[in-house]
C-alpha cells in the first residue's frame, strides 16, 4: 500500500472541509426553520372569543383608548360606535371572570403593542371559586404572547405543585394552527363578533334573560378576603399607566343586581381609603345608568351585561362624560389607519342591523 502523497492529503482535507461546511449550512438551515415554526407555533392564535389576536395585528400607536376588563366591559364599550361617533380610536382587551391579578396582565402586555392615551380599567371583581376555573385561566392566557407578564402571571394564578396545570397551558395555549390554516381571518368574525372587542351583545340570546334588579339598592358590603387581596394589586396598575404615560381612571360598569351594587360600594369605599389608589379618577356608570343614560331593566340580558341598545346608549355617555376630558392632545390617525376604521365600522353597523333585524325591530 502506497503512502499518500501531499496533494492527496490536501484533496482529503478539501473534502473533509467541504463536508463540515455543508453540515454547517445543513444544521444553520434546520436551526432557522425551526425558530421560524417555533415562532409561528407559540404565537397566540386565533380563539373566537379573544380581542387579542386583531389587537396584536393593529398598526402601531393606532389605538387611543385602550379598556381592559371581562365581559362586562365586553357589553358595555364598543369601539367602533366610538370611531363612527367621535372620530376616536379604542378597543377592549378582555376575557370573562378574570381577576385584577389577570387584567394586570393583559394591560402590560397591551401596553407593550400599542400607546393609548387613556386606560380604561374596568373593575367589577368575581368570586375566586369563579375567576379561578381552568377554563377561565386558559380562555385569559390563550390570548397572550410569550412573555415574561404571561409567565409571571401563570405562575400566580396555576399552583405549582400541580405540574401539568402549570405546564400544558404555557405551550398548548400558544398554539397558531387554526390561524396557519385558516389564512383568511378577519377582525370582525360574523359566527364569533366578540373577537371585535367590545361586541359581546350580538351574541346575547333575547330569549334566554336572568334575573333582573333594576335599579339595583344597595349598602356597601363587606369584602370577603379574595375580594379584598384583589385590590392590593391597583398600585400596580397604576404604575403601569405611568410608566406607559397613560391617563388612568378605574370603570364599573352598570349592573343590575343588588348583590352585584353592594360588592361594587365595598370595592368603591375600600378604594377610597387606600392611599394613591384614591388619587385616581372614578367612573362609576351605575351613578348615572338611570338618570343620564336612560337605562331600564329591559336594557340588560342578565344583571352585569347589557342588550346591543343598552351598550349604545353606555358609550355614547361614558365618550361625552368621561373620556373626551382626556382626548385634547390625540391626534388624528393618519389616513390609511383611518381608512381601516372606516371599513371595519362599516362592517360594524352591518352586523348591528341583521341582528336588530332578525328581532325584528
Amino acid at each position: 500500500m502506497t503512502n499518500p502523497t501531499r496533494a492527496d492529503r490536501k484533496q482529503k482535507q478539501k473534502r473533509l472541509a467541504a463536508i463540515r461546511a455543508l453540515k454547517g449550512l445543513i444544521f444553520c438551515a434546520i436551526a432557522i426553520s425551526l425558530l421560524i415554526v417555533a415562532n409561528a407555533v407559540m404565537h397566540p392564535g386565533h380563539r373566537p372569543f379573544d380581542s387579542w389576536p386583531a389587537y396584536s395585528n393593529l398598526p402601531d400607536d393606532s389605538v387611543q383608548i385602550l379598556v381592559v376588563g371581562n365581559s362586562h366591559a365586553f357589553a358595555t364599550f364598543a369601539p367602533m360606535q366610538m370611531w363612527d361617533e367621535a372620530g376616536v380610536t379604542s378597543w377592549v382587551l378582555g376575557s370573562g371572570s378574570t381577576t385584577v391579578e389577570q387584567r394586570l396582565t393583559m394591560l402590560q402586555a397591551g401596553l407593550k403593542e400599542q400607546s393609548p392615551q387613556v386606560v380604561l380599567f374596568e373593575l367589577w371583581i368575581p368570586d375566586q371559586e369563579e375567576s379561578q376555573r381552568p377554563e377561565v385561566q386558559t380562555a385569559l392566557y390563550s390570548q397572550l404572547p410569550l412573555s415574561s407578564y404571561k409567565i409571571q402571571g401563570l405562575m400566580r394564578d396555576v399552583p405549582a405543585e400541580n405540574f401539568w396545570r402549570y405546564t400544558i397551558p404555557l405551550v398548548q395555549n400558544h398554539s397558531r394552527w387554526d390561524d396557519l390554516i385558516h389564512a383568511d381571518f378577519e377582525i370582525f368574525d360574523q359566527d364569533e363578533p366578540r373577537v371585535s372587542g367590545g361586541a359581546r351583545p350580538l351574541v346575547a340570546d333575547i330569549n334566554n334573560r336572568a334575573e333582573i334588579q333594576f335599579p339595583p339598592i344597595a349598602e356597601p358590603a363587606e369584602l370577603d378576603p379574595f375580594v379584598a387581596d384583589q385590590l392590593e394589586i391597583l398600585p400596580a396598575v397604576i404604575e403601569a399607566c405611568e410608566q406607559a404615560g397613560a391617563d388612568l381612571i378605574f370603570l364599573f360598569t352598570p349592573v343590575a343586581s343588588d348583590e352585584m351594587m353592594a360588592r361594587i360600594l365595598g370595592i368603591r369605599q375600600a378604594m377610597a381609603n387606600t392611599p394613591h389608589v384614591s388619587d385616581i379618577r372614578v367612573a362609576d356608570m351605575n351613578q348615572f345608568a338611570q338618570s343620564d343614560m336612560g337605562l331600564t331593566a329591559d336594557d340588560f340580558y342578565d344583571p352585569g351585561h347589557l342588550y346591543l341598545w343598552g351598550m349604545q346608549a353606555a358609550t355614547s355617555w361614558l365618550y361625552q362624560e368621561v373620556i373626551r376630558f382626556h382626548t385634547d392632545d390625540i391626534q388624528p390617525p393618519q389616513p390609511e389607519v383611518a381608512q381601516w376604521w372606516d371599513n371595519q365600522a362599516v362592517h360594524w353597523n352591518s352586523m348591528q342591523s341583521e341582528w336588530l333585524t332578525e328581532l325584528e325591530f
